[in-house]
């Protein structure tokens, strides 16, 4: 059978961008909205905040999407499994409130069957991603906590 008929490597990476750029800006350009900017500017926060929320939303679920098609293709959990490297994307809570580390494959199945996930932003600490388990099924989990320097660590692994 053949390989999957787009290049995976390519679009894990464009939306890897989306979401870095979206999630690494955001506090620059609050202080930017903040200091140079007097009253309330309704327009440009919708533009500077809203419209790039929307797209990082679509790209973090594509990207979760891709990552998964790219597993089942080349084997990676397997691979990671075998040599006792599997790769930290987070930390995974669950329902007892243990935390555990959350593997690139976790970090997929999260995105994909989260009930939502929300953008974490506060000062001095990198912005990150919490998925919320779906509450009207019984979850061995409650969040997930994704580590963004963590995803952009296993992206920038895959040649595209």
């Amino acid at each position: 059978m053949n390989k999957y008929p787009i290049n995976l490597t390519r679009l894990i990476h464009e939306n890897l961008s989306v979401v870095m750029n979206f999630a690494y800006s955001r506090q620059p350009l609050a202080e930017l909205l903040e200091n140079e900017f007097i009253g309330e500017w309704e327009f440009l926060w919708k533009s500077l905040f809203e419209v790039s929320e929307e797209k990082a939303n679509r790209a973090i679920t594509e990207l979760a999407v891709l990552l998964r098609i790219l597993d089942d293709e080349e084997k990676i959990t397997d691979y990671q499994k075998q040599t006792g490297n599997e790769w930290n994307c987070g930390k995974l809570e669950l329902e007892n409130k243990k935390l555990i580390n959350l593997t690139f494959r976790e970090f997929s199945n999260k995105i994909i069957h989260s009930e939502t996930f929300s953008w974490e932003f506060k000062k001095d600490i990198p912005p990150r991603l919490i998925c919320y388990a779906r509450q009207d099924e019984k979850r061995k989990w409650n969040k997930a906590f994704v580590d963004l320097a963590g995803l952009a660590g296993l992206c920038g692994q895959f040649m595209s």
